[in-house]
């Protein structure tokens, strides 16, 4: 019976741990793929559109504070780098306080895409997810975040007037194992050493109980 209360007290412990959010940043798109797992929607940017705001299944783009559309295209004389999937991709010219921003129809936890700059600088990066990377010129660059707090919205910005472009976009609720947290970990060791430790004792128990006294 104890060694059943134990490994309630263990489990109650284990439940008690408060969760924490956590985002994981990639910039190679094999690891996302395996950390996101299956079931991903991906969007290449083959249909031509242009505007303010373009409409994709499951997202929207919008540009904002800006003085240039979203725009749908391959190669021009302004974006020069070169698709990364299929034969377009979208791009806008990121100068002043532009922003790019992504808003998806559903809540989600990984995002990941294609990115790259008519001149070399720091792509920040806001919203569900936030911090920032290096973008070479007219260099594609990869970038995922998976997060253990769903999300609807990523604002992208690299102000200063180079052309950006974006293309191979997977986005989606990830498929990742929990991983458990060092507290955890710590309370598992505790509640499976508190369990090893009635077992033993019931087990010595058990021995004195069966000694044999011999009376001469």
């Amino acid at each position: 019976m104890k060694r059943y209360l134990l490994a309630g007290s263990a489990f109650a412990l284990l439940s008690a741990v408060p969760a924490q959010a956590a985002e994981v940043i990639f910039t190679d798109r094999t690891a996302f793929d395996a950390a996101a797992g299956a079931g991903l929607t991906f969007e290449s940017f083959e249909t031509a559109q242009s505007g303010a705001t373009v409409n994709y299944p499951g997202f929207s783009v919008t540009e904002s504070d800006g003085s240039n559309f979203i725009t749908h295209t391959a190669i021009n004389s302004f974006f020069t780098s070169a698709t990364s999937d299929g034969a377009n991709s979208i791009w806008f010219d990121d100068n002043g306080s532009s922003l790019a921003t992504f808003v998806f129809d559903a809540p989600i936890t990984a995002f990941g895409f294609d990115v790259a700059a008519a001149a070399a600088g720091t792509m920040t990066f806001s919203g569900g997810a936030a911090g920032s990377f290096a973008l070479g010129a007219d260099t594609p660059t990869f970038f995922g975040v998976i997060s253990d707090t769903a999300f609807t919205t990523l604002q992208f910005d690299m102000s200063g007037g180079p052309e950006v472009g974006f293309d191979a976009l997977s986005f989606g609720v990830a498929n990742m194992a929990a991983v458990p947290e060092p507290a955890t970990w710590a309370f598992m060791i505790f509640g499976f050493g508190a369990i090893g430790g009635a077992l033993r004792r019931k087990k010595d128990m058990g021995r004195k109980t069966n000694v044999k006294v011999s009376y001469a």
